[in-house]
């Protein structure tokens, strides 16, 4: 776990602003367990990426962790409503 989190580091170090970056950094919090952590992460991601990014974030199995967490239906009801995707 030590060392996920040491790449996760790494790839934020190296672009901060990227929206695949930040996506995949929240599949690899999500794995790790710190939700809150990859909420914030895919939030921004969704904020800076394309529609395919919203879809990512509903269908994505890396994001299991988070689907019963009651943020995720909000996240996903939020923006699917600002970007019209489904």
């Amino acid at each position: 776990m030590e060392r996920a989190r040491e790449w996760v580091a790494r790839a934020l170090a190296i672009d901060p602003d990227d929206p695949l970056t930040l996506y995949n950094v929240a599949c690899g919090y999500t794995k790790l367990g710190d939700l809150d952590a990859a909420f914030e992460m895919l939030e921004r991601s969704v904020r800076g990426g394309g529609p395919e990014l919203v879809n990512w974030a509903k269908h994505d199995s890396d994001l299991d962790g988070l689907r019963s967490d009651p943020r995720y239906q909000k996240f996903i009801e939020s923006i699917s409503s600002n970007s019209g995707a489904k």
